[in-house]
């Protein structure tokens, strides 16, 4: 649902348009949903940022910022085994359907000519991508839609891990702002 406001700037009128996304606009109902966003997450904690990290970590020369690469990939391989811990709680889901349903494929990533800050800015959207992902999925997925498709009693551990990989997240972006700075390049 979206709201579109009129108002004046300077000498002419613009539309702006305000998406309303509160609790009851917008829920998580289907299994296509579902398993097209958890799916893309786990691509992303996986396949993406791993692939990812691991290049900026072959080419990034300044130690510190090695270090926090370190710390990331570290946290990561716990993320993947949240993620898969989690899917073997889903009904008829695998690792396999769930990668089939997010769609995405293996991406080629060059940090050839980039300075480590510019790897690093790069790192951080990832973060912010995989934050801002874990954060919808945790406040839209409908808690009664996931108790159908949750095998064992306790759907709500679902819910609980999403909250400790939202902080890990926020740890990262916190790890990784400082080490971004803000970049100024002359051609």
């Amino acid at each position: 649902m979206c709201s579109v406001k009129r108002k004046t700037e300077g000498f002419y009128t613009a539309n702006e348009i305000t998406p309303s996304m509160n609790n009851t606009d917008l829920k998580i109902t289907t299994q296509e949903e579902f398993l097209s966003l958890f799916g893309k997450a786990y691509w992303l904690e996986t396949q993406f940022e791993n692939i990812m990290q691991w290049q900026a970590y072959m080419t990034i020369k300044n130690e510190n910022y090695r270090n926090a690469l370190f710390q990331i990939s570290h946290d990561s391989e716990k993320h993947k085994i949240i993620l898969t811990q989690l899917i073997t709680h889903l009904k008829e889901v695998t690792v396999k359907n769930l990668e089939d349903y997010a769609g995405l494929k293996e991406k080629e990533i060059d940090f050839k000519g980039k300075w480590d800050e510019e790897i690093i800015t790069e790192l951080l959207k990832n973060e912010h991508l995989a934050l801002d992902l874990y954060t919808k999925l945790h406040t839209f997925t409908d808690k009664e839609f996931l108790k159908k498709i949750w095998t064992g009693s306790n759907s709500d551990q679902f819910f609980k891990h999403l909250e400790f990989l939202i902080k890990e997240e926020k740890k990262h972006i916190t790890l990784l702002t400082p080490l971004a700075g803000k970049l100024e390049r002359i051609l």
